[in-house]
């Protein structure tokens, strides 16, 4: 199902609760105008369609399965709009085998919200910004608890002025979190304990590499990434890896780059800390004491210190400090220049890890930058590159399926209503889903997204946290958006509760 860009948002909330397959997902796909502006869907004032929930625009319901939904800008479900506080543009209670994909999230309770009935998730070359409610530490713009979820080449950016929440808070199973920008946030990220779901962490760990983290002085907590128990809740999360990311801080005072409140395991390699303040500080020293962490090599500012006596840290040799350690343009860009003291300073990553092989670079919102370390690897989110020396890997804006050649479509209506509706707003094909191609703005200082061609993302491999097929999704049968359209206006309606 296509739906075209217009002057007037959409105005409608609704849900799906059907289920595509591999080859035939079910695909909502906003049409972008020639500027690249994003269809336009508004919780403010909008109506109830089928299986509307009060706590999110687009609700995905428990059937739903094999579903794309790419290309659209979310906004304002929120207690302004008269939904709960703690609504979401994306709410994702269930479903499993999910893309999300070149969304801009933003003015939401949460931007992104999944719960533990949800599974094999992937979210990727969004943009998730200005979410949350002012003074609320409870609503942040990602919120996520689900079994197997991917987070990649995002920018997340920072929340609504006056929000306390964090920039992605996670209780999920499997979680990998890869070549995003991540900036401003009570924490960057806040990875905590499951709260619903049931499952074990003794089958795998969670991944964080090829990221930006920027950590601003928008709110009184110093933390940079929280690891561990939420609200003095033991947490059964056990091992996380935390390589090739480029943390940096603007904070005048201190910044801790670890709260690990949990008998957990943190490894941490190949890193850049970079800080302007009065110094950095490795490890909380308050509550991790049963943390172990250990350190591979890392550039680091001068002047840090490690923090807690209690946790077991180790390879604090392996590192590098100093004052500058030779990027571009900090903050906007956090490339390596030549001769910086992070290029060939790196360590080969422990065999753990051959799953997880840093290949790619965030290249700007929703594309990739493939990336080549040809000696030992560079510190850091970026491999240094000489002038125009690293091949742009593909983007995810637009394009999903194939072209169409069909004549048979129906344009955009201007409804009073301002629905989705069927056969007024979105454009169908007898040979499916159609393909298009948009530019979505960034946000902070995570610049390069244009319109491209079509060329797919790299893709998860199995066990990365999402553990289905990211490949672009072929142009479905007639049957796969009819299914769509009647469901929403046959089934009867289910909610979440």
């Amino acid at each position: 199902m296509r739906v075209f860009w217009r002057a007037e948002p959409y105005r409608e909330r609704f849900g799906i609760d059907t289920a595509g397959t591999a080859d035939a997902p079910i695909v909502l796909q906003g049409v972008p105008d020639d500027d690249g502006r994003l269809p336009v869907l508004d919780a403010e004032d909008a109506i109830e369609g089928h299986a509307a929930h009060v706590r999110g625009v687009i609700h995905i319901v428990g059937d739903a399965a094999h579903v794309v939904v790419e290309n659209f800008e979310i906004r304002n479900a929120n207690a302004a709009a008269g939904l709960a506080d703690n609504s979401a543009g994306i709410f994702a209670p269930e479903g499993h085998h999910l893309t999300f994909r070149n969304l801009d999230l933003h003015h939401n309770g949460n931007g992104f919200f999944s719960w533990h009935l949800s599974s094999d998730v992937l979210v990727e070359g969004c943009s998730i910004h200005d979410n949350g409610n002012v003074d609320s530490p409870y609503e942040h713009n990602v919120y996520t608890e689900s079994d197997g979820i991917t987070f990649q080449y995002n920018v997340l950016g920072p929340l609504r002025t006056g929000a306390l929440g964090n920039n992605l808070k996670d209780r999920s199973h499997h979680v990998v979190i890869r070549y995003n920008w991540i900036e401003g946030g009570n924490r960057c990220l806040d990875l905590v304990e499951a709260e619903d779901g049931v499952w074990s962490y003794d089958d795998g760990a969670d991944y964080v590499y090829g990221n930006v983290l920027v950590k601003h002085d928008d709110t009184s907590q110093s933390q940079v990434i929280h690891y561990g128990g939420d609200n003095d809740e033991a947490s059964d999360r056990q091992r996380l890896y935390l390589f090739h990311n480029t943390i940096h801080t603007d904070r005048p005072g201190n910044t801790t780059l670890l709260f690990v409140n949990a008998d957990a395991h943190v490894g941490a390699y190949n890193n850049v800390f970079h800080g302007l303040g009065d110094g950095l500080e490795l490890v909380d020293p308050d509550d991790s004491a049963a943390a172990v962490v250990e350190l591979g090599a890392n550039w680091i500012s001068e002047g840090w210190l490690v923090g807690s006596t209690d946790a077991t840290v180790t390879g604090q040799a392996s590192f590098l400090e100093g004052t500058d350690p030779g990027l571009t343009a900090i903050p906007d860009d956090f490339s390596p220049l030549e001769g910086s003291v992070v290029v060939d300073a790196g360590q080969p990553l422990p065999a753990a890890l051959a799953d997880h092989l840093v290949e790619h670079a965030f290249g700007g919102l929703g594309r990739a930058l493939e990336r080549v370390d040809p000696g030992l690897p560079d510190l850091g989110a970026f491999a240094w590159a000489p002038a125009g020396g690293s091949e742009d890997s593909g983007d995810t804006s637009g394009g999903t399926g194939e072209a169409s050649e069909s004549s048979d479509t129906t344009e955009a209506s201007e409804s009073t209503s301002g629905s989705i509706e069927e056969g007024t707003s979105a454009e169908t094909s007898t040979s499916g889903v159609s393909s298009s191609s948009s530019g979505v703005a960034t946000t902070s200082g995570a610049s390069g997204n244009e319109a491209s061609d079509d060329s797919p993302l790299p893709e998860p491999k199995d066990g990365e946290g999402c553990r289905c097929s990211t490949h672009r999704a072929p142009g479905g049968p007639l049957a796969s958006w009819m299914l769509l359209l009647l469901a929403w206006g046959l089934r009867s309606r289910r909610r979440w509760r």
